[in-house]
């Protein structure tokens, strides 16, 4: 952030405050990605200005990092970002956690663990976006919810889903050894209209 305020010829003082133009930028990047114009803003651990936003504009924004040209005078920056990530996935997240693993397992696949239990994924290829949250912020089941949708979606084959089976079925442990799997099962819907 410092460097992309910095390189804009902006002060960097206050650069984590919704009034810096930093943050005007940012939140204008959101509106293009999301197509929601007034989304809640909070603060993350971090400190820094967090937009909460539905689960369908988090997928539209998804959807979105495969088809670029939509994003307009963002669209280079938002490449620049997809292409970091899957050339060093453990950047994105470090060793053993399951945005990480997903990229590696899945060419073309882009994904994001957020705050609470929300997971999401960028099929790039088709430019489908999938967005995951579990209701309680458990996060334990997120990420089987995720690999669940993309397997449902026809987004990861067996093969891949194999590869995923630590994530996809987590142990359950009663007197320190596994006794099951949690195991997601759900069908997806068509939406209206």
């Amino acid at each position: 952030m410092l460097v992309a305020t910095t390189s804009a010829g902006w002060r960097p003082e206050g650069y984590l405050e919704r009034a810096h133009p930093y943050q005007r930028e940012v939140l204008q990047a959101v509106r293009r990605a999301t197509g929601v114009r007034a989304p809640e803003i909070g603060v993350d651990g971090c400190g820094v200005p967090v937009h909460g936003l539905p689960l369908s504009a988090l997928a539209t924004l998804f959807a979105r990092l495969g088809r670029p040209e939509r994003l307009g005078r963002w669209a280079q920056g938002f490449e620049t970002a997809v292409t970091a990530m899957l050339a060093h996935p453990y950047l994105v997240a470090g060793h053993g956690r399951s945005d990480t693993l997903m990229m590696q397992e899945v060419p073309g696949l882009v994904v994001k663990v957020g705050a609470e239990a929300l997971h999401c994924a960028s099929a790039l290829g088709p430019g489908i976006g999938v967005a995951v949250k579990i209701a309680d912020g458990g996060e334990r089941a997120s990420a089987p919810a995720l690999v669940r949708a993309l397997s449902l979606l026809d987004l990861v084959g067996d093969r891949e889903l194999e590869r995923l089976a630590p994530i996809a079925r987590r142990p359950v442990l009663g007197g320190g050894r596994r006794v099951g799997d949690l195991i997601v099962d759900f069908r997806l819907r068509r939406g209206r209209g």
